[in-house]
């Protein structure tokens, strides 16, 4: 990790140490094969941003409760879903100097993978009161921007006003919520809410 995001990090690093132990019980199953997917998908772990800005904007209105860090895990398990997905959408080999999973296991399991890891998501989000409908519009939202990419391929006419919109719904829209979501828990004013994400 870069220095500026360790400072940044600094802050949360207890959250992020919580935040990584619930994510552990996630990349786990009883089913053999399933759990040596998710065990090959845990090399992909990145900055976690998404749940860093659940407990950053968290923060800022109160302290940190355990459905912060259920919701952190969510946002990160739509992020991780999101990759395995994008990743056979794109062809991709590598990610992070790792073979995709539909490089190593396949599309079909790639496919189903990135499915299992939405629900089990959704699941979760449905412990914490008034999450699961933003994350699930959120992740429509992910996938119809996923959609316009797609349908817009090579298409050398697209505006920047489309443009926009189609990394706006991909990738800006989840950043977005998970700000959102942390204020939110911590018992931010709407208007607070708003402004943070």
């Amino acid at each position: 990790r870069s220095q500026v995001l360790s400072h940044l990090y600094e802050p949360i690093s207890a959250d992020m140490d919580r935040l990584r132990e619930f994510l552990s019980g996630e990349f786990k199953s009883s089913e053999p094969y399933v759990h040596e997917l998710l065990e090959h998908l845990s090399q992909f772990r990145g900055k976690q941003i998404r749940p860093a800005c659940v407990f950053l904007a968290g923060r800022c209105f109160g302290d940190i409760s355990q459905d912060h860090v259920r919701c952190a895990a969510v946002v990160e398990l739509i992020h991780t879903a999101t990759l395995v997905h994008d990743d056979l959408l794109d062809q991709s080999d590598v990610r992070r100097r790792v073979e995709t999973i539909h490089t190593r296991f396949g599309d079909r399991a790639s496919i189903l993978l990135g499915d299992i890891i939405y629900a089990r998501g959704f699941v979760i989000s449905t412990e914490v009161n008034g999450a699961a409908r933003l994350l699930a519009e959120c992740t429509r939202e992910i996938c119809i921007g996923e959609i316009m990419q797609v349908g817009n391929a090579g298409n050398l006419e697209l505006t920047l006003n489309e443009y926009e919109e189609i990394i706006h719904r991909k990738t800006a829209i989840l950043y977005g919520l998970s700000c959102r979501l942390g204020a939110m828990l911590s018992g931010a004013s709407e208007e607070e809410v708003s402004a943070m994400e």
